[in-house]
């Protein structure tokens, strides 16, 4: 396939905006999201350099900041005041990358623009007659506008969104025996302890008197639970104001989008009554606007006090899913999965336990005792002289943020003695996305310790062009949903070409994950997918069974 045809195919999957320039930065290209969030089409801006996008407040920042950047870095990343062709502007983060040819001049620039936290095309810094003079957090007004801006980008990604409606628990008593100046000196740091709650792009504001709201955006029932159980401990942990201690409860109404309303008025209202129901039950705890709701915030609970149980009791274990070469069908290497079998024999689907383990925090000593169980097993199989095959490990994103990562990774290496040509890191897009700098720095060092690194899960919606000349890569996994579709959908075919196109052209090796039937295994090896991982060739397998398949060589019997 042409590499134009790759190159437009990558650029619609991305969930950013993205434009491309020449090695004079003159504008050559744009995907259909640039054009939905600014209006522009490539008739419009082909030929211009990106200046021209720059809105009046931020007009010399190309000519000044971002082309410093690029000269002493290679790539400038900030928020960027862009224009729109109906006159209005828009608040976006901007990563502008240089890209080399082999002789080190730059042959393009890549342009990608992400939604801030203030994604509305009018929000302006002025607006402090929106605010809320005590906090300075959004007031009513406000809050209302950023739900509706957030039910529209929910809407557009099909994504889901939480209302949390706050109550200070029994506040009138601290206003009234302790003065209103403790009172406002209160709603003041309860204000800084929520913001601290929830993410940059999440909206925190004060509705009025001691009531405050969150809108988030949201993947499942979960996120909103963890943050209402994080409010909830953040709020009783005592106040210190004017030399004295404050104790202070609180009451959490929640509503979910689109299950409880699909405007914003019905969802914050639903939020409110709520509230006003977990204060009738004695406060200092969250519900759902919807019963069934605060059912599956019970089963969550329980699930994740179980986890907690397994972990000290040994429940977990190992199964290990081939991955095969499309040249010759050998196995080359393998990927660790962690099961669960609870103490009454029960299994447990990774899709009920590894979402809890995520929100909670659970995944971090669950994920480095899969590293230290899964190099272990490894070294125990390269001990034996068994066939050589790299391993995999999945690496959560709470892992990697952590600032003991690197020496957890380096601990496990000694302790097991694996080498260290025999081990990958599977990471996913998503988690690229963060502080940067710091995730390059721990990714260098991964790689300097000779340890492979893969992007899992790949154009499965973070897409994000920029990083694959950044990140130290050595690997990316085609998503599943890509493979299982390739018979009877032409576009997730066409995108999985140019995935495997991409991964050709950068020296990546690609593996494909969710290889089911002969068809998908010949389609990947026509288009020189490296290695394939799927149900055709093997399930996940106990350590015995995988030990088998080394012992022959790595052959898999397909009979």
């Amino acid at each position: 396939m042409a590499q134009s045809k790759i190159l437009e195919a990558l650029l619609e999957t991305t969930s950013d905006a993205v434009i491309i320039t020449d090695g004079k930065n003159r504008i050559v290209q744009i995907n259909s999201f640039f054009e939905e969030i600014t209006g522009f089409n490539l008739g419009d801006l082909s030929g211009k350099h990106p200046q021209f996008l720059a809105a009046e407040r931020n007009e010399s920042i190309f000519k000044t900041t971002i082309e410093r950047s690029l000269i002493s870095k290679g790539y400038w990343t900030g928020e960027f005041w862009c224009r729109k062709r109906d006159q209005e502007t828009a608040l976006l983060t901007l990563t502008f990358t240089e890209i080399k040819d082999k002789n080190g001049n730059a042959s393009n620039y890549l342009g990608v623009f992400k939604q801030t936290e203030h994604n509305d095309a009018n929000f302006h810094p002025d607006q402090a007659h929106n605010r809320d003079a005590l906090t300075g957090l959004p007031g009513s007004e406000l809050f209302n506008d950023r739900v509706e801006q957030s039910l529209i980008l929910a809407n557009r990604a099909e994504k889901s969104l939480a209302i949390l409606r706050i109550g200070l628990d029994s506040f009138s008593l601290i206003n009234d025996g302790l003065t209103h100046e403790v009172g406002d000196k209160l709603l003041q740091e309860v204000a800084k302890r929520l913001s601290k709650c929830v993410r940059q792009s999440d909206t925190t504001a004060r509705i009025g008197g001691d009531q405050f709201g969150l809108s988030l955006a949201i993947t499942s029932i979960d996120d909103s639970v963890l943050v209402a159980e994080k409010v909830l401990r953040t709020l009783a942990a005592p106040f210190a104001i004017n030399d004295q201690e404050v104790v202070i409860g609180a009451s959490i109404g929640i509503s979910l989008f689109p299950n409880d309303g699909e405007t914003g008025p019905h969802l914050v209202e639903h939020a409110h009554s709520a509230m006003r129901y977990a204060k009738k039950s004695g406060g200092a705890q969250y519900q759902f606007f919807a019963n069934d709701m605060n059912d599956k915030a019970k089963t969550r609970i329980s699930m994740e006090a179980a986890m907690r149980r397994a972990l000290d009791n040994g429940e977990y274990h190992l199964n290990y899913q081939p991955k095969v070469a499309s040249e010759d069908f050998k196995v080359k290497g393998m990927e660790a999965l962690v099961r669960w079998t609870n103490s009454d024999g029960d299994f447990i689907s990774p899709g009920e336990f590894i979402p809890i383990a995520e929100e909670c925090g659970l995944i971090v000593p669950i994920g480095y005792w899969v590293l230290e169980e899964a190099c272990r097993q490894n070294k125990e199989w390269l001990d034996k002289g068994l066939l050589k095959t790299r391993l995999a490990v999945n690496v959560s994103g709470r892992q990697l943020m952590r600032d003991d990562f690197i020496k957890q990774v380096e601990r496990v290496m000694v302790e097991t003695s694996i080498p260290p040509e025999w081990l990958e890191l599977e990471i996913t897009e998503s988690m690229l996305m963060g502080d940067t700098e710091k995730t390059i720095e721990k990714l260098d060092t991964i790689r300097s310790m000779g340890i492979s690194l893969a992007i899992d899960d790949f154009g499965t919606g973070y897409s994000s062009l920029s990083y694959l000349s950044r990140f130290p890569i050595t690997t990316l996994k085609i998503d599943r949903a890509f493979v299982n579709d390739i018979e009877s959908n032409a576009d997730t075919a066409e995108i999985a070409r140019a995935i495997i196109g991409l991964s050709r052209g950068l020296d990546l090796e690609v593996v494909a994950e969710g290889a089911e039937n002969a068809a998908h295994v010949a389609f990947l090896k026509d288009q020189g997918c490296d290695l394939i991982q799927g149900f055709y060739f093997s399930r996940p397998l106990s350590s015995e069974k995988y030990e088998d398949i080394l012992k022959s060589g790595g052959v898999i019997d397909l009979t």
